[in-house]
């Protein structure tokens, strides 16, 4: 269907007899005009069955064009408890001859009728939000590496089948990453995150059905069937959210206070990334929102300390397994001095690409230190992270990186812990630091392991 004529609103309602009527009404660029559909059932199957037929031969003429001369359809009792059923089944159906609707509303209620699903509403400062927005120059930009792993990463660690990074436009929203989402943007009045861009807390909706916000909207009543949303706002440094980190999953779900934290602190990285593809004045203004080490493009100290920090925390409220890895290259002293920094550097490099085929996307790796490198890895036990971490060590012992001709030999020694359910963050890194000094004292590319109390 052309712009002109898109769905408008559809439901059901009273006539004056006081019976039920399932109607449709449209948009035009001069006028509304009503459409109600005509089918009668003797059972509640064949009536949403036959409804559907007969909706597609009322709407559209065999050109595809809609028809806009009125009928009228009597709904029978029975059939009342299913409307939400048959709405569904319709929306899908006109969607698929249609394309999409510019607005849309499902809705009960004696003499009433509800024009469009409202929107969230404006922000106060739009225009100032809407200019910032686009001084980054991110919009309909090609899918970028770092953004993806994010989502995949958002994914992984809450559990859940959609991660977004959404962008919040004048009459969109636009996904700069849609991992679990084929689409790359929806209608901004269908948006979760229009909402969650008002508040300055976390916006959590752990079942859409039961929130009359987003009880009608068309991505909760048909695809993606959307039950539990939380988005993180992506805010600049001049105070304007421009969108959303979000998570979303088709089954309503709880999102404790240790979840929300986590998902702040990543959504504080997406809008990092961001504020680093305008800010290219001064090294200096650049480095307050660098967030990865640039020679291994593993997450730096600073970063690695809010992750882990908001990760045990995580552990400890929802009582799951959390184990690290603190991984130190070794034997080069004679390399740092004959070939410098740039040999250190590619050795550390080599050891990041060993994890890319080995961690999992929730996994988290961070270079903390100039030999050091870190491995996070959420709902793991330690008997598990052993596991991983021999994999590693098989591989660093084939491992020989070149600079200029030269080869490097390395080795390292690995430290294992879990996290105690009382155990604070900074002593769990210090027993995973122990186990590792253990390791280097019995040799090259070992491991000591320690298990939860």
């Amino acid at each position: 269907m052309n712009a002109a004529r898109r769905l408008f609103a559809i439901g059901n309602r009273r006539n004056r007899r006081g019976r039920w009527l399932l109607s449709i009404q449209y948009q035009t660029p001069r006028s509304d005009r009503e459409l109600t559909l005509i089918r009668l059932g003797r059972n509640d199957q064949t009536f949403c069955n036959d409804l559907v037929r007969s909706s597609l031969s009322t709407l559209f003429r065999p050109s595809g064009y809609p028809r806009f001369a009125p009928a009228v359809a009597e709904l029978p009792d029975f059939a009342r408890p299913q409307i939400r059923n048959v709405l569904r089944i319709l929306v899908s159906a006109t969607q698929a001859c249609c394309g999409k609707f510019n607005s849309y509303t499902a809705f009960h209620g004696p003499d009433s009728w509800i024009k469009s699903m409202p929107g969230a509403p404006i922000p106060k400062f739009e225009d100032e939000r809407l200019s910032a927005l686009a001084r980054y120059q991110i919009l309909d930009t090609e899918a970028e590496e770092v953004f993806d792993r994010i989502t995949l990463m958002a994914k992984s660690i809450f559990g859940t089948p959609i991660a977004l990074v959404s962008l919040i436009d004048s009459n969109r929203q636009w996904f700069k990453s849609h991992s679990g989402l084929d689409a790359r943007e929806t209608p901004r009045d269908q948006a979760f995150c229009g909402y969650a861009i008002l508040q300055s807390d976390i916006l959590v909706v752990e079942d859409a059905t039961k929130d009359p916000r987003f009880a009608d909207n068309p991505l909760v009543i048909s695809a993606p069937n959307i039950r539990f949303y939380a988005g993180a706002q992506l805010v600049t440094h001049d105070g304007h959210a421009l969108g959303t980190l979000c998570i979303i999953d088709k089954t309503p779900r709880q999102f404790l206070d240790t979840d929300k934290r986590l998902l702040i602190e990543l959504a504080g990285i997406v809008m990092n990334e961001i504020e680093l593809r305008v800010l290219k004045a001064t090294a200096q203004s650049q480095q307050k929102f660098v967030s990865r080490d640039p020679q291994t493009n593993a997450f730096n100290n600073k970063t690695f300390r809010k992750l882990f920090n908001a990760e045990c925390e995580r552990a400890r409220g929802r009582s799951i397994p959390l184990s690290l890895a603190v991984i130190h290259l070794e034997q080069l002293d004679s390399v740092y001095r004959t070939l410098g920094t740039a040999a250190c550097d590619v050795a550390v490099s080599s050891l990041r690409d060993v994890f890319k085929s080995i961690v999992r996307s929730a996994d988290i790796v961070a270079r903390v230190d100039t030999f050091v490198l870190v491995l996070l890895m959420p709902n793991t036990k330690s008997s598990s992270a052993e596991i991983v971490v021999r994999r590693i060590l098989n591989r660093v012992a084939t491992c020989e990186p070149e600079i200029d001709g030269t080869k490097i030999r390395y080795s390292v020694s690995v430290g294992v812990a879990q996290l105690s359910c009382s155990q604070k963050a900074t002593d769990f890194y210090k027993e995973a630091e122990k186990n590792r000094c253990t390791a280097s004292e019995m040799g090259h590319n070992r491991y000591v392991a320690s298990y939860a109390a």
